[in-house]
């Protein structure tokens, strides 16, 4: 879901919310706790990440409305940004990672 919300979040930017920062942060901190209670996950995350952006593309579209080809086939943000806290993607269009 985390990855479902950077892709709304970007794709979807007039709905931009205090809500959705909040998910974002909340989910991050989730999958950071798990990282921290099973550091062998960390060695696989980039693995974990494009898989997980399949499932994430499906849903953002089906949530969204949004037309599954607008969304990247390949996940645009790196582990290491789908995991910063200070990171929100660019609206869509607009120079991104």
């Amino acid at each position: 879901m985390l990855l479902v919300h950077l892709l709304k979040w970007q794709f979807q930017p007039a709905r931009r919310s205090r809500s959705w920062r909040n998910a974002l942060t909340v989910q991050r901190s989730d999958v950071l706790d798990l990282l921290e209670d099973s550091p062998s996950l960390r060695r696989d995350l980039a693995e974990h990440v494009a898989r997980a952006h399949t499932k994430a593309r499906l849903i953002a579209e089906d949530e969204t409305g949004v037309a599954g080809e607008r969304f990247p086939e390949h996940c645009p943000y790196s582990p290491e940004q789908v995991l910063d806290q200070e990171f929100f993607p660019e609206s869509e269009g607009t120079p991104g990672p």
